[in-house]
């Protein structure tokens, strides 16, 4: 379609008229019949005979008919549309009419012309081709309507050797009829200068059919050339009124007038189409010469793309003539072998390049294709002057044009890149088999719309309890060895997430070949299609047998070191029965005091209710008071599990001051504390941390009970690093074993007459399963310092 668009937008048959030609035509119309109207006075005025004249004008009529035949069928090749097809053979038809009638004309060649003429023979031949053209025009304009006017392609030239064949045939039937039968014909012209009426009614009928030629061009014009067939036209009508309504005979103006308008309207066409041809020729040169650049633009940006695409891909091209010897190579392949472009490149320069251990590889592969006129593929290596290596892959194309020297056609790619990639692949793989064989974890797919096992890692093999070489199993197969109490759980496991399409874990056992059983852990994660159906699951599993089992000595051995802190805090307590007798014994006393005076109160013949209620209070404060230190010492005896609370350390540190306040003061030391502000609170057990504190409090009560001079507790709490809070206990006793302060915090390890040396250790481990860390230090000048740290953000730690 776009072809034909293209061919149609050049012919002045498919080109619409301009504004310009549109005025230029009308003016030019006008001017015709305003010569036509103005000769019609003068018609009959006799003007100087000339037997040159009808020859000069029939012969210019040919020529010009016949070129503007050649024009329109040439426009006819293009558009292949029936109606120009006529109005080309209407012009043919008049060129081809004009030959008769120069022969027959009297007075040419002979008195009565030639072809045994009458006198009617040339006036009839000429009608008849005044009849022609204004038909051909009319067929023309009606054909333009119609939707199945176009000839094949195939068909052009058929119909136009046709169309020329017809005319032909009817213009020899026309001069037959006006030679051969000229006796039979109406009498037009019995005069020799005479014009009777009947010639003038048969001009009329001319004119009658020209006018209608012009209308129906007029009500279907939309072309150039159908605009110019109405000049023509009207300089046609204006010949016709010149020479039928007021016709002189031979010689007269009429007949001067009326030839030179029908000359006129011949040309009018023919100069419109040659105007047409000139510029169809100069836009063709134009485009010529457009065309040309344009192919060096594309050729030029073609070379570049191809030059850019050969760096980006490391791909040079060459050509290689074996005859010769000599090789092309491209600005790439230049790169590749790093030679200079002023090089020409030789074999020998190639098999410098390669490397040694591949040079006679290439040599071998070279000279066995080109004596069977192989191509080539194959991949070798290059030693480059700076010690690196590539590796290249060479494809070539033999050739054996005509002159029949065989050449290759090839290129040569630098696979460096691709080759370290694959390594490092190797590697990679390599490297996951052996950290999935230490950790025990092997890779898989499941297709689960197949039921399909579609890969499993050696690794996978083995946890699973298969042999790597024995192929994948089925799914079924595989489901049978999963220990018979975990196979429903795992069925509905599955089924769930396939239905849901969701990731999935599971933990099962299954069951190796030779009894034992494992525990495994399987993660499963589903990928879907583009359309979000689900194309299979991929994961992991590892076997966690031995991680079960050491879960399982870590909590036997976390209940045991529980079980220990238990003991060792129902230790301590022994130890500590006398102070906590008498911090008991202080508030009941007290109570017992209150309660006595309140009665007191209560007797007098007139009662003190408010003194009486005062000392109550004081009943219910001491009372509370002994409550709450039991409640502290059961703590300390209760055997539970770990339970994790917000728990704020200086509140801590009090509760402990007033349980170990009495052990203190029996031994007539001072507590001093000095416990920052706004301090965040921590995570951990209660229980846990008061048993830490109590041990350092009282080691370092026992530390100073024996010593002379001051004694002094100082306790601290203050803000630490990486959000950490950090608790000091320090004394001024007998300080650290020297030479065995490193090992104080073994267990067993103990500097008392009776302890168990293990309260510092379980110190310790409580301290870090908090996130802490317990150290101690001496103090200056005498005595030591314990430190503990507890971050604000402390997790369980098992």
């Amino acid at each position: 379609m776009s072809e034909a668009a293209d061919e149609n937008g050049v012919v002045l048959a498919q080109l619409p008229a301009g504004s310009t030609q549109r005025r230029i035509a009308l003016v030019l119309s006008l001017a015709l019949l305003a010569a036509g109207a103005i000769v019609v006075p003068f018609g009959r005025v006799q003007l100087p005979s000339s037997n040159a004249f009808a020859p000069i004008f029939n012969t210019f009529i040919f020529f010009v008919d016949l070129t503007t035949w050649f024009l329109l069928i040439s426009e006819f090749n293009i558009v292949r549309s029936r109606g120009l097809l006529v109005l080309a053979s209407g012009y043919l038809f008049a060129a081809a009419m004009a030959v008769p009638q120069l022969l027959t004309f009297p007075g040419v060649f002979t008195g009565t012309g030639l072809l045994g003429a009458g006198l009617q023979t040339s006036l009839w031949l000429g009608l008849w081709g005044l009849t022609g053209y204004p038909l051909a025009v009319i067929f023309y304009a009606v054909m333009k309507k119609e939707p199945e006017a176009l000839v094949s392609h195939h068909s052009t030239r058929t119909a136009v050797a046709a169309s020329v064949a017809v005319v032909i045939a009817i213009v020899l039937a026309l001069t037959w009829i006006a030679t051969a039968k000229e006796s039979y014909l109406p009498k037009l012209l019995p005069g020799k200068s005479q014009s009777p009426t009947d010639l003038q009614y048969v001009g009329m009928l001319l004119l009658l059919l020209a006018a209608m030629a012009l209308l129906l061009l007029w009500f279907r014009w939309r072309s150039v050339l159908d605009l110019w067939l109405m000049v023509a036209m009207c300089a046609w009508l204006a010949q016709g009124i010149a020479t039928w309504i007021r016709t002189g005979g031979r010689f007269s103006l009429s007949f001067y007038a009326g030839r030179t308008l029908f000359a006129i309207s011949s040309t009018v066409l023919l100069v419109v189409l040659m105007m047409q041809t000139i510029n169809l020729y100069e836009r063709l040169a134009a485009s010529l010469v457009a065309l040309r650049r344009l192919s060096a633009e594309k050729l030029q940006r073609s070379e570049a793309y191809l030059s850019e695409a050969q760096r980006l891909s490391h791909t040079g091209s060459f050509g290689w003539s074996l005859l010769s010897g000599e090789i092309y190579w491209s600005e790439e392949a230049y790169g590749i072998f790093e030679y200079d472009r002023a090089v020409k490149p030789r074999l020998a320069l190639v098999l410098q390049r390669v490397h040694p251990d591949d040079r006679a590889l290439v040599q071998e592969t070279i000279d066995r294709a080109s004596e069977a006129w192989a191509n080539l593929d194959f991949e070798h290596r290059l030693l480059m002057p700076d010690g690196s290596v590539k590796y290249l892959h060479v494809v070539a194309r033999a050739s054996k044009p005509s002159s029949g020297k065989l050449e290759y056609f090839g290129a040569v790619t630098d696979v460096t890149a691709a080759k370290q990639a694959e390594e490092t692949l190797r590697k990679s793989e390599a490297y996951l088999a052996e950290a999935q064989r230490l950790s025990h974890t092997g890779s898989w797919a499941w297709a689960p719309a197949t039921g399909g096992i579609r890969y499993w890692s050696e690794e996978c093999y083995r946890v699973q309890g298969f042999d790597p070489y024995g192929g994948l199993p089925l799914f079924e197969t595989f489901f049978q060895r999963i220990h018979p109490e975990d196979q429903p759980r795992t069925a509905e496991k599955l089924k769930r997430a396939t239905r849901e399409r969701e990731e999935f874990e599971l933990d099962y056992r299954i069951v190796h070949p030779s009894g034992e059983v494992r525990d495994i852990h399987v993660v499963g994660h589903p990928v879907l299609t583009s359309s979000g159906d689900l194309a299979e699951f991929v994961g992991t599993v590892i076997d966690v047998t031995e991680r079960k089992r050491a879960e399982e000595q870590r909590e036997r051995l976390r209940q045991t070191q529980t079980d220990l802190a238990h003991i060792n805090r129902v230790a301590t307590m022994g130890e500590l029965t006398a102070s906590v007798a008498h911090e008991v014994n202080q508030p009941i006393a007290a109570a017992v005091t209150d309660a006595n005076t309140c009665m007191r109160w209560l007797a007098r013949d007139h009662p003190d209710l408010e003194e009486a209620r005062a000392a109550a209070m004081r009943v219910v404060k001491d009372a509370t008071r002994a409550s709450e230190i039991i409640s502290r010492i059961r703590l300390l005896f209760n055997k539970g599990t770990a339970e994790r609370e917000l728990v704020n350390v200086n509140e801590l540190i009090g509760e402990m001051i007033v349980l170990l306040r009495g052990e203190a003061i029996r031994y007539q030391i001072s507590v001093r504390t000095e416990l920052a502000g706004d301090l965040p609170q921590v995570m951990g057990d209660r229980v846990q941390l008061q048993q830490v504190l109590m041990n350092l409090m009282i080691n370092a009560i026992d530390a100073m009970k024996d010593v002379d001079g001051g004694r002094e507790l100082v306790i601290k709490s203050q803000r630490a690093e990486n959000e950490q809070l950090l608790v000091s206990v320090s004394d001024i006793g007998v300080g650290l074993p020297r030479q065995q302060a490193d090992q104080i915090f073994n267990a067993f390890f103990t500097t008392k007459r009776h302890g168990t040396g293990m309260g510092l250790p379980i110190s310790r481990s409580i301290v870090e399963s908090h996130g802490g860390r317990l150290w101690a230090a001496a103090n200056s000048p005498r005595g030591a310092n314990f430190y503990f740290t507890l971050s604000a953000n402390t997790r369980v730690h098992q």
